[in-house]
């Protein structure tokens, strides 16, 4: 199983997603939008909710990328947006994956497991 770092700002959805990921056996830190914080929970994959109230997501998945110690961690964005531009934006950032809220949690564990398994 896997350490997962989740960042998101909602009290809802962070929770909801903990939680369902600590049921398939994951060790699973709700931390606030810091590379520190990643590198600090030993992370195995970053789910990030890309519009955050201090910066976006997207600004932290580029600092994780340029990181070396997070340089090639699999990191999920999580938005309720998702126009070809806001893929795009994502892709260019380098995410992983781009889940789009809202979402089933057994969908968000699928990806979760796909990419601890290829990584």
């Amino acid at each position: 199983m896997a350490t997962v770092v989740i960042i998101e700002d909602d009290s809802d959805h962070g929770p909801l997603m903990r939680d369902r990921l600590e049921h398939d056996g994951h060790t699973v830190r709700l931390v606030p939008g810091a590379v520190g914080a990643v590198i600090a929970a030993d992370a195995d994959i970053v789910l990030l909710d890309v519009h955050l109230p201090h910066m976006s997501g997207l600004d932290i998945c580029r600092e994780l990328r340029r990181t070396a110690a997070t340089a090639d961690l699999p990191i999920v964005t999580v938005s309720a947006y998702a126009t070809a531009t806001d893929l795009e934006r994502a892709h260019q950032a380098s995410s992983s994956r781009y889940v789009k809220k809202p979402f089933r949690l057994q969908h968000l564990a699928d990806t979760v497991a796909e990419l601890v398994a290829t990584s």
